[in-house]
């Protein structure tokens, strides 16, 4: 089905004892090359240059560590959050520690059930949308444990919607933290829901309604992926930054392809509204995806680089520390 109507004219570019065909070789350069050197080195048809609104390398993001060991959070960070990215093969997860002002150190991601073992497939026999429930509770329940001082959870409900409110109800989950669907919407549809009445609390570019499936968490897409990137761009520790947990040096390459995968190229701000334009890569952004929920989550809970959005509602919880001056950070051990 994937050959119906594909024509290859060098039909020679492949090695047969590597490859099975023609049509693999095109898409195996198709997803190492990228799209833009695919298209001008073998079909000879390059696209329009387009500028992108900021560069971001792949070296350069997986290189922007904090030092802070794995797992560990950072001095002055209040909230910690869980995002949780959900497709048929895994379930993809990263826990973030953020300060009030939106400091945010990715403290560690991985795959579930992992490397090597695939969720879901057609000759499993297994039924999806069961398979996803039971191994989204297995997780959550391995995540709160490991991480104790989660605030928020929030879960992919893009994907498997139905599966995924029906496991964050369900009577034996009952975790210590908060657990949530999250909803992410384009910037061309996000705004405030007609009935304000539904919302129950707000965040910058986010905000949590009670509908009839239950609670969710509604976030701006574009917004958040654009803080996720322009983060890595900031020194880590500031205000709005993003850091991967080790030293320089340390491998993050997998977490830097997913956060570089799609390319910001424009903002529109007519009409008052900030509209983006993407342009989207080959391969997976699903690291991306479940640091972009984290952030979400703890922006719910009040952080933001923002006033209006921040809250410094857990000061007693840590003592009193709060950011107003900035020295040097350490882990807190």
């Amino acid at each position: 089905k994937l050959r119906e109507g594909f024509e290859v004219t060098w039909k020679h570019r492949f090695d047969p004892t590597l490859e099975p065909d023609a049509y693999y070789s095109a898409m195996s350069d198709y997803y190492s090359m990228g799209r833009s050197a695919f298209l001008q080195e073998r079909q000879n048809t390059p696209e329009e240059e387009t500028e992108s609104a900021y560069t971001l390398a792949v070296e350069y993001v997986q290189d922007r560590t904090n030092g802070l060991a794995r797992s560990t959070p950072q001095q002055d960070g209040l909230f910690t959050a869980i995002g949780v990215d959900i497709n048929a093969y895994a379930l993809t997860w990263a826990v973030v520690n953020a300060t009030n002002d939106m400091s945010a150190c990715i403290m560690d991601y991985g795959v579930h059930p992992g490397e090597g073992h695939v969720l879901w497939d057609e000759e499993s026999g297994r039924d999806l949308a069961t398979t996803i429930h039971t191994q989204l509770l297995t997780l959550c329940r391995q995540l709160v444990k490991r991480f104790p001082a989660t605030d928020r959870m929030v879960i992919d409900g893009n994907y498997q919607t139905d599966t995924v409110y029906r496991a964050v109800q369900a009577p034996n989950l009952s975790l210590p933290c908060t657990v949530v669907p999250g909803r992410g919407i384009a910037s061309q549809r996000y705004g405030p829901p007609r009935l304000q009445r539904l919302v129950t609390k707000r965040g910058e570019q986010c905000h949590a309604i009670k509908g009839p499936r239950g609670l969710s968490l509604v976030f701006n897409s574009h917004h958040w992926h654009k803080a996720l990137q322009t983060g890595f761009l900031a020194d880590p520790f500031t205000p709005g930054s993003v850091s991967s947990f080790g030293q320089p040096g340390e491998r993050h390459r997998i977490l830097a392809e997913h956060v570089c995968r799609d390319v910001l190229i424009e903002i529109d701000t007519a009409g008052g509204k900030e509209v983006h334009k993407w342009r989207q890569g080959p391969g997976k952004n699903d690291i991306a995806d479940a640091v972009v929920m984290a952030l979400v989550g703890a922006a719910i809970e009040g952080a933001s680089v923002h006033a209006e959005h921040a809250t410094e509602k857990k000061v007693a919880k840590t003592a009193g520390v709060i950011r107003i001056k900035r020295g040097r950070h350490r882990a807190i051990g």
